[in-house]
């Protein structure tokens, strides 16, 4: 038996593949001003793929900052959440806000970690409105006895615009980041039990092959490493991977077909 996989990432979607149950016009797009659909017993269908409508990185600028897309994660960047995501009373003055200062404290000690990084930096689950208000997709399956909310993390096809050069991190930030992330490993690994006859992978232990296996503390020790990752734009896995080549601590297959033989 012959097994083949791709070790750079592959992406792939239906072609033309119109969603059924759609009102569209004699041209096949979708009618946007078509009356809400309705289930059978007359109530508003809420299932289909739903995305807030973001807050445009300008304005995000505007009120929080020239520095908020300055840590942009690859598919959550600035531009694409709402600002009602980093605060639902951002359109209050603060002597005006409806939040109680009981309440508030609340939140803060429940939000509080050891690590002086809040629970969302921390990379745990938002939770609601939260996670209808950032880069994810919501999708809702709603049915006559249960309504599925699913968090889907597929993004938006929009047009690419020239990704912007990122300024360096300060040592504030590189600090940060090494204390988020500096415990973290990422592992991918392929273990046959019966054998591996041959295989042209570049690590190879007995029965097990590695496609990647990342030590975050040893990646965040090379600044340049990082600032050369934080340029790359999205599919450019490639470049990624050829970037982290040679690090200590981190092991990639750069190739990208890996063949494996089995017993």
């Amino acid at each position: 038996m012959l097994l083949c996989l791709a070790a750079a990432a592959v992406q792939a979607q239906w072609v033309n593949y119109p969603s059924p149950g759609l009102p569209r016009g004699k041209d096949g797009k979708v009618l946007l001003n078509a009356p809400a659909p309705r289930t059978k017993d007359g109530k508003p269908d809420l299932s289909g793929v739903w995305h807030v409508q973001p807050t445009g990185l300008a304005e995000m600028k505007r009120l929080f900052g020239n520095d908020v897309d300055a840590l942009d994660v690859p598919g959550m960047e600035a531009h694409t959440i709402s600002k009602y995501g980093i605060s639902v009373l951002v359109d209050f003055k603060p002597e005006d806000s409806p939040l109680r200062k009981e309440v508030a404290e609340e939140i803060a000690r429940n939000n509080r970690h050891e690590t002086g990084i809040d629970n969302l930096a921390r990379c745990l689950p938002g939770g609601i409105p939260l996670g209808t208000m950032l880069s994810e997709f919501t999708k809702i399956v709603q049915t006559p006895g249960l309504t599925l909310v699913m968090h889907d993390p597929k993004k938006a096809e929009t047009p690419k615009a020239p990704k912007p050069e990122q300024p360096d991190m300060s040592p504030q930030e590189q600090a940060m980041m090494k204390q988020m992330m500096g415990d973290m490993t990422m592992k991918f690994f392929i273990v046959a039990d019966g054998g591996i006859k041959s295989s042209n992978a570049t690590y190879r232990e007995g029965n097990k092959v590695t496609l990647i296996d990342m030590e975050m503390g040893k990646l965040m020790e090379n600044p340049e490493t990082v600032k050369k990752l934080r340029v790359l734009g999205e599919g450019d896995s490639e470049k990624a991977m050829e970037v982290m080549k040679g690090i200590n601590g981190v092991k990639v297959e750069t190739q990208k077909e890996v063949t494996i033989e089995l017993e």
